[in-house]
Formats: C-alpha cells, sequence, structure tokens
C-alpha cells in the first residue's frame, strides 16, 4: 500500500472504458515492494461504471473525472500537474506489473540526476516470453519504432539509453519535465510519449530503459491501432512530430511518404485539414529553441545541443 504524506513518485494511469482492467493493474501497484507513492486515475468520460467502482474498491487511489474523452495527452497531462511527487510515472490501465516494477525504475533515475526518463520492459500480457517494447528507436527518416518487438524476453538485454521512452511505463523527472513541457496536447494520442522524448533528449537530458523494471501489457485496451481514430491522430502526429523535432532530411522525408502509411490516412480531409491547421504551431516549437537554448542551462555537452529543437509547453509546478 502506498505510504501517507507527501509522496516521492507520483503514479498517473489514464482510464477509458477500462474497468475490466482496473482490478489487475491497481492491485499489482498496491502490492509493489516501493509504496513511497500515490496513484492518480484520470478517468476519460467512462460509462462503464469506473470511476464509481474504483472509488469503493480502491479508496486510496486520487480520482480525476473528466466528463468527455481528453485524450491521452492532456488526460495524462491533467494528472501530471496535480500530483506531488518529484518522479512522475505514467502507466497504462490495461497492464500487470511485477512487485519491484517502480522499485528498479526509481533506481534507475536515482542513479544520475542527467536521466531525464526512464521505461519498463514492456511485455505481451498474453505471451509474457514476448517483448512488446524495449524503448523506442527513431530510425534516420524520424519513424518510431518498438524496439525488439515481439523478440524474446531473453533477448532485451542490459540497461542503456534508448531514442525514447513509451509512456505505456515510464517514469519522468519532474525537473525535466519542468525544463522541456508536457505531452503536446494537440496530439490528442498516439506518438505524443515519442514527442516528449525527442525534447528531453535534445535538450541533454538521457532517456533509459531498464529491463528489471517489468510490465505485461494487452495493448489497445482503448483504442484498436487499426481503428479510425489511431490513424487519424498516428499520420497526423508523425508528421508534426517531425516537423517539431526531426532534421531537415527526417521533414522532407516525412513530407514525401506520409501519404503512404497508416492507410493513407493523411489524405483524407478530416486528418489533412487538421495537419494543417496544426503545423504553424509545430513550426513555431521548432523555431522556439533557437531563443531559448541560448539562456538555459542544460545537463547535456555543446555538441549533444548543437542541433537542437525544443518546444516550450506547459509547465509542472511542485506541490
Amino acid at each position: 500500500m502506498p505510504l501517507p504524506g507527501t509522496p516521492r513518485v507520483s503514479i498517473v494511469v489514464l482510464n477509458w472504458n477500462g474497468i475490466r482492467f482496473l482490478d489487475e493493474c491497481l492491485t499489482s501497484v498496491k502490492d509493489q515492494s516501493f509504496n513511497d507513492f500515490e496513484l492518480i486515475l484520470v478517468d476519460n468520460g467512462s460509462h462503464d461504471g469506473s470511476v464509481d467502482y474504483v472509488n469503493r474498491k480502491y479508496p486510496w487511489v486520487r480520482i480525476i473525472s473528466n466528463a468527455v474523452n481528453q485524450g491521452f495527452a492532456r488526460g495524462t497531462n491533467q494528472g501530471i500537474s496535480e500530483a506531488a511527487g518529484s518522479y512522475l510515472v505514467t502507466l497504462n490501465n490495461d497492464t500487470r506489473v511485477e512487485q519491484d516494477w517502480l522499485l528498479e525504475l526509481v533506481k534507475t533515475m536515482d542513479a544520475d540526476n542527467a536521466i531525464g526518463a526512464c521505461q519498463s520492459l514492456v511485455l505481451f500480457y498474453d505471451d509474457p516470453e514476448l517483448i512488446y517494447n524495449a524503448g523506442i528507436d527513431i530510425s534516420r527518416t524520424g519513424y518510431p519504432r518498438n524496439r525488439d518487438f515481439s523478440k524474446k524476453r531473453a533477448s532485451a538485454g542490459r540497461a542503456g539509453p534508448v531514442s525514447a521512452a513509451c509512456a505505456c511505463s515510464a517514469i519522468y523527472r519532474r525537473e525535466a519535465l519542468n525544463q522541456v513541457g508536457l505531452f503536446d496536447e494537440s496530439f490528442w494520442s498516439y506518438h505524443e510519449d515519442v514527442d516528449l522524448s525527442w525534447r528531453l533528449r535534445r535538450a541533454g537530458w538521457k532517456i533509459l530503459f531498464t529491463p528489471t523494471s517489468v510490465v505485461y501489457h494487452h495493448g489497445s485496451g482503448s483504442t484498436s491501432y487499426l481503428s479510425p481514430l489511431a490513424l487519424h491522430h498516428s499520420a497526423k502526429n508523425l508528421l508534426l512530430m517531425n516537423v517539431k523535432n526531426g532534421s531537415v532530411p527526417q521533414v522532407v522525408w516525412q513530407f514525401l511518404t506520409i501519404a503512404f502509411r497508416y492507410r493513407r490516412y493523411i489524405l483524407k480531409p478530416p486528418c489533412a485539414r487538421e495537419t494543417m491547421k496544426l503545423l504553424p504551431q509545430a513550426l513555431a516549437a521548432r523555431r522556439s529553441i533557437k531563443n531559448w537554448a541560448s539562456t538555459t542551462h542544460f545537463p547535456g555537452t555543446a555538441s549533444e545541443l548543437s542541433h537542437l529543437d525544443v518546444a516550450v509547453t506547459t509547465k509542472v509546478e511542485s506541490s
């Protein structure tokens, strides 16, 4: 059970009609070996009784209840903004975590103050010997891929740096988020975690993966990866993420190839209109780093920072 008083870690779980997952998720968090934490459940307008169920069965969970679905980025930002911990953890509701899951994340962060984020080893719930991801790689063309997807668990290797942390199970340093901002709410859902990690790395923070923090993930607990909603936001956000953070060749490549990804969803009028509407905002975020970097102290080296673009967005205030 979590300890009373101001917690060291705040865990944010986003929920949308996920009552079928909540017992296993919340019970596995309650039974953690590291118990200096609070758990904030952000409910995005569920109509399956999730809020009443958690209020009744898990009174130690803090609940933020939205009338309508705010998407992953805004909903998670709501939870982070109410959080008291110096470490901020995102955890999908369709997961079960091992007993030392949180301890291992905290140990990794405590070992190096330059670590901005760290993610767990995420395994398939239905086939726990297979890896869902061991971090996210960003290709030279600016495309994110789950590292070690569908490989055997034993191949996960040791802890080390990754391009991005998957927000299915990731821990963030409050100081780092204060510097680069939270999840980009214009993304709504999909690729928002990659965008945040990209900004963190470009501000000089390290992003790590640790295989000793283990999560079992159902996947697509709220929406299918091939649903119209997922395809719409994935196509839009892949392009916007590269415009904000990518090199010029990456941006050019994504503009040339986006029409052939995600079942050509970028060509559908609603997706095309929203993307075009958000492009000026993404370009402004890209340009903002030139002034910001000259007046901000980064933990990274000068060579690491010479080509960086960071969006300055909402800041996290300490409680």
